[in-house]
């Protein structure tokens, strides 16, 4: 095995445990809400336990439909996430170090595609000298441009290149045969017969 595959394979197993381990501070963060929830509702008068009982049920009902829709998420996010930082290192050949790591993890959080950032490795990869460096400049100018998903990406991409060329700012002319005039085509045989 490669120097490089133990770098890539090392990573991944870091990876997978940093956020095996958000995974479950997020799981005890949402059971310890919950259960000070449920506590809080047993401590209320018996005269409108019945009214504080249905909110209460309605709270949890609904506190668990937003933990359902959070774990939805987040599993999506870790997904993005995890894809993102193995391109990286496919790409760039070496193990992804920690601030690298967390830049991915703010851009997906903060509603970046992980096609976008693959998008951008693409792009810094075709560089002269490709860096991280690069690659975040590219998505902090994607942030600015509001960039968010990959026809984002395309739409901008075709807006920097119609507006980097200054030949395509011009409606080109569209000649007709009246443009044309009698003395504009002329016959090179008869003129010149010998040649």
């Amino acid at each position: 095995m490669t120097n490089e595959q133990n770098n890539y394979d090392s990573t991944r197993t870091k990876i997978r445990q940093q956020e095996q381990e958000q995974k479950d501070n997020q799981e005890q963060e949402l059971r310890s809400s919950s259960s000070s929830s449920s506590a809080s509702a047993g401590s209320s008068s018996s005269a409108s336990s019945t009214a504080t009982g249905a909110r209460a049920c309605a709270r949890t009902r609904e506190a668990d439909e937003a933990e359902a829709a959070a774990e939805a998420r987040a599993s999506m996010l870790h997904g993005q996430y995890v894809d993102c930082c193995e391109y990286y290192a496919a790409n760039f050949h070496r193990g992804i170090p920690a601030g690298i790591q967390r830049e991915i993890a703010t851009r997906i959080k903060g509603g970046m595609s992980a096609e976008v950032i693959r998008a951008a490795i693409d792009d810094t990869m075709m560089a002269p000298r490709p860096s991280w460096a690069y690659c975040s400049a590219i998505l902090r100018n994607c942030d600015l441009d509001n960039v968010k998903t990959l026809a984002d990406w395309e739409a901008r991409k075709k807006r920097r290149e119609y507006s980097s060329n200054p030949a395509l700012q011009y409606d080109q002319r569209h000649y007709t045969d009246d443009d044309y005039g009698p003395d504009f085509f002329f016959d090179v045989m008869a003129a010149y017969p010998n040649d």
